[in-house]
Parts: C-alpha cells; structure tokens; sequence
C-alpha cells in the first residue's frame, strides 16, 4: 500500500481556468498535450504486444498477481521529481469528438470519432505545437464524408519510393456512403497535406478501426484491425512501402485460425479491435476485445503465425489496446464498458449460513444500479414468471429462470408482484440478459450463471437466502502481461485508479482505461474522466500511481458524450506529453523527472 498523498488535482483545474481567463499570462506559462512521435522506430523493447492463442485457446498460466487499485487521490506529482505540468490547450475549433493523438517534427496530428447520425467526418487535425504554451490548428487531412478517422499513425519514411512524412489514417464509414479503409497522406509540408493513395478494405466492413506502422528491412507495414469483416479476416498486413500504390498481403481471422472461440464477460464480443507491432516488427499484437490478446509472428508478412494467447476466463475482457515495455512486458488495455457503465458487477449471498460471491451482469434497459446504489434483501424463486399472478414477491428480490418468455415480460409481473429487483439465471452461461422488446424494465434487473444461480434457487426454495449488489462494479484497467514465454504469457498485476474502483462513480463520464503508452519504465495511461494517469512499473507486480492530470469538464456540442473530462488518447514529443479529450480538444503538458530517449 502507499501512504496518502496531497490533493492536488484541482490545482490543475484551476491552472486551466487562469489559462482560459487570462491568455496573455498563460501565453508565457501553459502548453498542451500531444503522444509519442514516430519518426524513428519505438524504443527497442522485447518481443510481444496483442493478443493471440497458441494450438487451443487454453487459459494463461498466472503468477501471483497483484490486482492494485491505488487508494490515494489523484494528484499532480509525487514529489519535485515527478511532474505533469499544463502548458497549453486548443480546443481544435470547438468542434469535438476528438480520437487519438500522435506527434511527428514539431506537429501533433488528432483524429475525430463519429458513429451513425453523429458523423460530423473532421478527419485528422493538424496542430503546430512548436510553441506548447500556444499550439494552434493549421491544417486538416484525410477529411471525407461520412467517415471518421480515430486512429492515426505519422511516420518519417525513406524509401526509393517516398521520402518524407507519411500519416496513415485508418478511416470507417459512419454515415450515408463513406468511404472504409486506410488513408495515406503526405504531410511532408504539413501546412499543405496532400493525399498519395486510398486503400479500400472492402464491402461489409465498416473499415480500419486501429492501427500500427512498422518497417522490416526496407519494408514499410501498415497493421491493421478492420472489426466485423468476417471470413476475409479482421487484422490485415498492408504493404505500404510505395504509399501510392499499397498492396495487402496477407490477412488473419481468429475463427479461421482458431476455430470458434467463446469470449468472456457479460457481452461475449469477439472482434479484432486492435493491431500494434512490437519494436522491432516481427510480432503483431491483436486486441481480440473478449476473446483475449493475441499474439502473432509476422516475421514473414505474407504469412502470419499464432504464437500465444494473454487470456483470463474469468475476466470480464474488452482488450482495448496494447502497449510494449522492455523487459517482456506487455500493457494491455480493457475498455468496460463503451461509453456507458460496466455490465458485469459481483453479488455477495448468504445462502443457508454460508455466504458465498458470485459474478453477475446488469441488464440493458433496467433501472440503472448507478440510480438506485447497493440492493439487499431476501430473496423469493419465482420460476419462469410469465404468467400474471404467478408469484407474490412484495419487498423481495425476485429470482426468475430464463425463458418462456421475454425479459420485458418477467420484469413487469415482477413489478406487478412487488419485487424490487430481479436476478434471472443464465441458460448459456453468464452473460448480459437480453431485453429482445427494448425499453425501460422499470426495475434492476441481473443476471447470474446457471450453477450460480442453481445455488440461489435451492437456497431460496428453503426461505434461507439474501443478497447484496452490487459488492464491487469495476471499470476497465490495465494487466500487465509477462511474455518472456511468448506462447504462455503470465499477468503479473491489474492496475485500476481509485475512481474505476468506486461504486457509484463519482460523478458523470467513463471511468475506464481507453489507451497505453510506455515510456521507459513508466507508462501513461488516456484514462476518460479520470483523465491522464503516470505510473510507475518498476515492481510490474506492484504499479504505483506517481502523477495525474484531469481536465476541466467540458460539454460535448453534438450532446452525445457527458459533461466531464473525457481523456481519448496520449502521445509523447520530447518531454511535451500530449492528450486529446473527446470534449474539449488537445492539451499540452511538460513530463519531467523521467528520463527519456533522445
């Protein structure tokens, strides 16, 4: 455990509205936030990265680990050493949902989200950050309509074929007739970018989601995780050597190569989210959301080879993203939930004296848990409750099976019945209840296993059986991941900050990681609400919060994302550390007291 230390984060808060209050001063005094530049290759750091089975997906051997929520307040440093100082801030034109965050030669390059009917297509902002108290918008790319362009990589190239920066935009349809697949544009005048080439990943895909660049020889790489694209693979390997004439080589599918493979947690989704290429480009690490991180050797790029598989069955997964460290270590990001709170929660019964604790997932469309705070009560079996007057449940919590009919109808003779909630046991598992009418069930409603919940119901058919949820709700965090055995990997500790932890959240907005990135035995981490987070990886059996940074909340114009901080990604320029916010744009802060790479 670490000792308490200071409060500090409002004093960033407060910086930043000196900064807004008095730009002349703040001229001189503040910066934004950019990721790290990618003119030459990563740090060299060992092999490993994404997620990948190795014969059959087995689950991975664990160390004993450590799951580490840090238990002292966020704060700005730790100590003189350690600090993340606010120099600057654009909010990009205003405009929002703002995506990930790179940084080439003096520019910060920002993506844009956009999903359906939201799809404001702001392609890839381009930002001079050569003075980081006063970073400004000079130029966009990769801008088509009805598209969004989350994921970005810049990169300096030198190859008979292109010589200069090259950003690579993994562009997806969100609207009307976009366009789906990989932009690559020259922005060796990154005032006047100009586009090279257009790949389209094809019909029915809604295009490339992540991304990674890497070289082998004079190869140049495009790694790509294009969600949802069937037979034909989510993870393709793009040569991009000549970036007026890319040309795939090669793609991968874990149905293809593994079989059918059952994720985990409470949704069960199992698509390629991810691709990110270890240092020195000859593994890929694929963020398999439920389905675990999958690590590939692509040392020949026509022909990619499962290696391994970092997977936890009783995990609740989302793997989001992948970050390297040295020493055989792999971040690796898991998203609970997107864009709303986690499904899955832990349920603490007593069943005939003894008290037991199980996994359960909240149903879509029940009064929401975060509304109504922690449930108990005794708890009444009810069977399948489809018929009116089936049951009498006054201040009880009722326990109902699966099936005879829909969701929506159990839930409203359990209302009718004077039930407070509901817990449903699982036919197939444990898995989020599907509410196949839609709408608001009117009262929590939960979902356990089948033994579980047989559990529940023998106890409760005696009158001796309670429960209390949830007892812990968590958001996502990261697991460190050791891969020094590349087919076995080992996790080593979970990380989550204080506020993922806190049930109910502290106030509006996501409380879960979104992306990694390591910087020497350190690794910053683009947190959502709970904005930019340094930590400290020295024991990675023990990762020790030294630092935070959160923006002031700000409200989302198009009136989709909450108001609240809203941390997207986190890129490294020097000592200049860059974070975009889906709300509120691109901030610029000075890392200091780690040292880095020239």
């Amino acid at each position: 455990m670490v000792a308490a230390r200071p409060r500090v984060s409002r004093t960033v808060l407060l910086a930043f509205a000196l900064m807004l209050a008095l730009p002349a001063w703040t001229a001189a005094c503040f910066d934004d936030e950019p990721r790290a530049e990618q003119a030459p290759p990563r740090p060299a750091a060992s092999a490993g990265m994404s997620p990948a089975p190795f014969a059959s997906p087995q689950p991975t051997a664990q160390a004993p680990a450590r799951d580490t929520a840090r238990p002292a307040p966020p704060q700005i440093a730790t100590g003189p050493a350690l600090e993340l100082t606010p120099l600057g801030h654009t909010d990009l034109d205003g405009r929002g949902f703002n995506g990930s965050v790179r940084a080439l030669g003096g520019f910060a390059y920002v993506g844009s989200w956009g999903s359906g009917g939201l799809c404001p297509a702001l392609g890839v902002r381009v930002v001079d950050i050569s003075d980081p108290a006063a970073p400004r918008m000079v130029a966009t790319a990769a801008r088509y309509g009805g598209t969004s362009a989350e994921d970005i990589v810049p990169r300096r190239v030198d190859t008979p074929s292109f010589r200069g920066d090259l950003l690579v935009a993994g562009i997806q349809r969100c609207g009307g007739n976009g366009r789906a697949g990989l932009a690559l544009w020259d922005v060796t005048d990154p005032l006047n970018p100009a586009e090279l080439s257009f790949f389209d990943t094809g019909v029915g895909a809604r295009g490339v989601h992540e991304l990674d660049v890497t070289e082998q020889g004079g190869r140049v790489l495009a790694l790509l995780a294009v969600p949802f694209a069937g037979q034909v693979g989510d993870f393709r390997i793009v040569d991009i050597t000549d970036p007026r004439n890319p040309a795939q080589l090669s793609s991968w599918s874990i149905q293809t190569a593994l079989g059918a493979v059952a994720g985990t947690g409470c949704n069960r989704s199992v698509y390629g989210h991810s691709a990110r290429a270890s240092a020195d480009g000859r593994r890929a690490y694929l963020s398999y959301w439920d389905a675990g991180m999958i690590i590939l050797d692509i040392s020949d790029p026509t022909t990619p080879r499962f290696v391994g598989r970092a997977f936890e069955p009783d995990a609740e997964g989302a793997v989001h993203s992948v970050d390297e460290m040295a020493g055989d270590l792999l971040l690796v990001a898991e998203e609970d939930d997107v864009f709303q709170t986690p499904r899955g929660l832990r349920l603490r019964a007593a069943l005939n004296g003894t008290v037991a604790e199980f996994a359960a997932c909240e149903a879509q469309g029940g009064q929401p848990l975060d509304e109504t705070g922690v449930l108990s009560g005794s708890v009444a079996y009810a069977g399948p409750l489809c018929a009116p007057g089936s049951a009498t449940l006054t201040g009880t919590i009722a326990l109902v099976d699966a099936g005879g009919c829909a969701l929506g109808v159990k839930a409203r003779q359990a209302r009718a019945a004077g039930a407070r909630a509901m817990v449903v046991i699982g036919e197939d598992g444990l898995q989020t209840p599907t509410n196949t009418e839609g709408g608001n069930l009117g009262l929590p409603v939960i979902a356990v296993s089948p033994s579980d919940g047989g559990r529940l119901r023998a106890a409760a058919r005696d009158g001796a059986a309670t429960v209390e949820f949830p007892v812990a709700r968590p958001w996502g965090g990261v697991r460190v991941w050791d891969i020094r055995d590349p087919a076995q990997p080992v996790r080593r500790a979970l990380f989550r900050t204080e506020n993922a932890e806190r049930f109910p959240p502290p106030g509006p907005g996501y409380y879960t990681l979104h992306n990694p990135l390591a910087v020497g035995r350190y690794a910053l981490f683009a947190w959502y609400a709970d904005g930019v987070r340094l930590v400290d990886l020295t024991n990675p059996d023990d990762p020790r919060e030294v630092a935070a940074f959160v923006p002031p909340a700000a409200p989302d114009r198009q009136g989709f994302f909450p108001i609240s901080a809203d941390v997207w990604g986190v890129a490294l320029s020097g000592d200049i550390v860059l974070a975009s916010d889906i709300n509120s744009g691109l901030y610029l802060l000075r890392l200091s007291g780690i040292p880095l790479a020239p």
